[in-house]
């Protein structure tokens, strides 16, 4: 399982917004019906670059927090003579 601790700040932050600016893409559909305006672009956008990122920073951090991990468990193996 991996350390969700590690994961930095910014990426939840962007998590979030990219939920927040979803949603009103989702209010601005069922208000307006089918007919796209370019609100509703820009913040399907913006979710979609939001969320991109902040998964991008939450792999990169889990990844870091793997390495880490193994890292420390090759050098407690070692023992000297």
């Amino acid at each position: 399982m991996a350390n969700l601790s590690a994961v930095p700040l910014a990426a939840w932050i962007l998590a979030v917004l990219a939920l927040v600016f979803g949603a009103l893409a989702l209010a601005d559909y069922r208000r307006r019906g089918t007919a796209s305006s370019p609100a509703r672009k820009a913040w399907i956008r913006i979710a979609l670059i939001f969320g991109a990122v902040s998964i991008v920073l939450i792999s990169l951090a889990v990844a870091d927090a793997r390495e880490e991990r193994v890292t420390k468990s090759d050098f407690g193996a070692v023992t000297t003579a």
